[in-house]
């Protein structure tokens, strides 16, 4: 079972982060503002985000494996009307239609992790799926931007939708509904009750609240790399797929070193160690360096970014047990919510206060918010879970 998800988190995670090294191919094709381009991000995420208190007790309801299934197919549908769309309107309508089911892709896929899975070992075995949807970032950032010359962005979505419609047939074959899983008619009022049940957690109000500056602090920048580096002349498209790919190369680097660092800082160390160092990385892309190490750089932040991430997801798949998918949901919501805030709070401070002060609120924010999920979520450690 754990193969075929982290094939799907792999073909997911291409999806989620496509876009962004093609943003001045894009522009260039269509005749639009690269600024306003870079806004395909937000398209993705919002729909993203609104829709995960939806599909989390849909999954609840009738079986993750279910919504898991349907939602791959409709995505790689999507993509390729993305792959078609003749103009930026009807490209903004499919991204955001693709969004939409997306939402019922990786956090149901961390919620059956959370059901299947010990609670000793949950925190490595979501932590392989994560590696998996990892690979897919970097294999998404560099492909395409090594490929958009020779294939066109057009072609470079026509082959991720290909990719996930590979993923939706595996799991269609190979996917089963948890044995003995009890099942309830989807009613608005038990989902209301289940979200409900989330939040009579205090940790829940912490959790949520600290991936929500992650989404904003680290992925806010992320649509307007290829543009800032042709600003200077310090690369293109496939520079900038260089780039963002080091913010998942960082992380699979973490997931490589998750049980070290879980025995030497502890989940809560983690938290407040990977706030420093993804804040000082956001701080370091202030300095205008080349393209190679601002790559070094978003490795950095990257790696420090997944040691605070993955402490919340862990986090949040406790916070309910009995509601687990509606937790995992929230979780997904608050950090889809805080990506899709990002690019447009990135690009006002663009025009603002210019790049180097944005940088450094963004970095500010999530170093404040790893120290005090930190603090607080140790304090509150041991306290009986909401459904307990």
């Amino acid at each position: 079972m754990l193969l075929v998800l982290a094939v799907c988190c792999f073909a997911s995670a291409l999806a989620a982060r496509i876009i962004d090294p093609l943003v001045t191919s894009i522009a260039r094709d269509l005749g639009e503002p690269a600024t306003r381009v870079a806004l395909l991000a937000t398209a993705y995420a919002l729909p993203y985000s609104v829709s995960q208190p939806f599909f989390g007790p849909l999954g609840d309801a009738i079986g993750k494996s279910v919504v898991l299934k349907w939602c791959l197919w409709l995505l790689a549908g999507f993509l390729a009307l993305c792959a078609l769309a003749p103009a930026l309107e009807l490209l903004f309508a499919a991204r955001i239609l693709g969004g939409l089911v997306a939402g019922g892709t990786m956090p149901v896929m961390l919620a059956m992790v959370g059901d299947r899975f010990a609670a000793g070992e949950r925190q490595v075995a979501i932590s392989r799926v994560l590696g998996a949807a990892l690979a897919g970032q970097v294999l998404g950032a560099t492909a395409a931007g090594m490929t958009v010359e020779v294939l066109g962005w057009r072609g470079v979505i026509a082959a991720n939708a290909a990719i996930v419609l590979a993923a939706a047939v595996a799991a269609t074959a190979r996917l089963r509904p948890l044995p003995g899983a009890v099942r309830t008619p989807f009613r608005i009022p038990d989902a209301l009750a289940r979200y409900r049940l989330v939040f009579r957690n205090p940790a829940a109000a912490i959790c949520y609240g600290t991936v929500f500056v992650e989404g904003i602090a680290v992925y806010g920048s992320v649509p307007y790399i290829a543009d800032l580096l042709e600003q200077r002349q310090a690369g293109g498209p496939w520079e900038a797929g260089l780039v963002i790919a080091g913010l998942a190369l960082g992380g699979f680097v973490f997931t490589l070193l998750v049980r070290p660092l879980l025995a030497l800082l502890g989940t809560y160390g983690m938290m407040r160690a990977g706030g420093i160092i993804a804040a000082l990385g956001i701080c370091g892309l202030s300095l205008r360096l080349s393209w190679m190490a601002e790559a070094l750089v978003f490795c950095a932040i990257g790696f420090g970014f997944y040691m605070l991430h993955n402490s919340l997801q862990t986090k949040a798949t406790g916070l309910a047990p009995s509601a687990r998918g509606s937790a995992v949901a929230l979780h997904a919501f608050f950090f889809f919510l805080g990506q899709a805030a990002g690019p447009v709070l990135f690009g006002a401070g663009l025009h603002t206060v210019g790049a180097p002060v944005t940088f450094a609120v963004f970095g500010a924010a999530i170093a404040l918010a790893g120290l005090f999920a930190g603090h607080r979520l140790e304090r509150g450690d041991g306290a009986v879970p909401a459904d307990g």
